[in-house]
């Protein structure tokens, strides 16, 4: 796991973090316009979590294309037993391509037992994944003190980033990178051009 044949990933469609929130709203609010369950619009069951999956993968890199100073990211949609997803990072003469697993913390009033170390120390179960990349989305979070994130030991993925939103103002923030101890507490707000 620790590379990804090129070969097999350019059999796979590449979308931008906008194409990619684009079908997902577009899904989301034809499955509402057609009156379908709450959970069915915002891709709660088994069967829409890729889905939610992408639509949280996306938001991830939208902002973190702008933390990278406007790099160019895509997402290639591809479930493997290791990971959800890649992101591809696009520069002039090379790149790279990096594993993603997403994993979601569920705000307090869905489960008040929901616990972001304990997500974090559930990490242990990767192994040594180097090179995977473990995206948390914390719902219904957007102020976070990183350095309180407890990493504990035989976490060995290669990068955790923690991400969270406010559904009122639909507003997002990329806390930061876990291992690194990376603090950005990044807000931004989707803002989609609809070319």
């Amino acid at each position: 796991m620790d590379k990804i044949a090129i070969r097999e990933l350019n059999n796979e469609k590449q979308l931008s973090p906008s194409e990619a929130i684009r079908f997902c709203v577009k899904f989301s609010n034809l499955a509402a316009e057609n009156g379908m369950r709450e959970q069915v619009v915002n891709f709660e069951t088994q069967k829409l979590k890729h889905y939610r999956e992408l639509f949280e993968g996306a938001v991830f890199a939208y902002g973190l294309s702008h933390i990278q100073n406007g790099s160019v990211l895509r997402i290639i949609l591809k479930e493997d037993s290791d990971y959800d997803l890649c992101l591809v990072r696009v520069e002039e003469k090379q790149g790279y391509t990096r594993p993603i697993q997403m994993k979601r913390l569920v705000s307090k009033d869905k489960d008040p037992k929901a616990n972001l170390d304990s997500l974090v120390a559930s990490l242990r179960k990767y192994g040594k994944a180097r090179g995977l990349t473990v995206v948390i989305y914390a719902e219904d979070l957007l102020s976070l003190d990183l350095s309180s994130v407890v990493l504990p030991e035989n976490v060995e993925v290669e990068e955790i980033y923690i991400f969270g939103s406010n559904k009122k103002t639909k507003e997002f923030c990329i806390f930061g990178e876990l291992r690194s101890r990376d603090i950005y507490n990044y807000k931004y707000k989707l803002v989609l051009n609809h070319n």
